[in-house]
């Protein structure tokens, strides 16, 4: 069975400065019948913590602003939307030297 590629949203490389940190089982007897009960903790670092911020942004917007879609979708019908290609070329160079900036990041 083939798994088609994965086309969602596309998560930052996130770089490991701090392993993030576990704190250990407290345990601790009770007197009165012998039992053992345990405790357990984890302290996410600040990285996960981020991460989890970025993940809930992601999932809590919509994949396209609707209101922007219509917007366009008037202009285009009454003939009145405008292409800038300058603007378009200025947006795909950008994001061109951006992307390269981080893949010589990456290595």
């Amino acid at each position: 069975m083939k798994i088609p590629d994965y086309n969602g949203p596309k998560f930052p490389e996130i770089s490991r400065t701090e392993k993030p940190s576990v704190q250990k089982k407290s345990i601790s007897e009770s007197s009165e019948n012998g039992d053992i009960s345990t405790k357990d903790s984890v302290k996410i670092s600040s990285e996960g913590e981020e991460l989890q911020k970025t993940h809930q942004a992601i999932l809590s917007q919509s994949e396209f602003n609707a209101g922007k879609v219509a917007e366009i979708k008037s202009q285009m019908e009454k003939g009145q939307y405008k292409i800038d290609p300058e603007r378009i070329a200025n947006s795909i160079i950008r994001e061109t030297l951006l992307n390269r900036m981080r893949q010589d990041d990456e290595k």
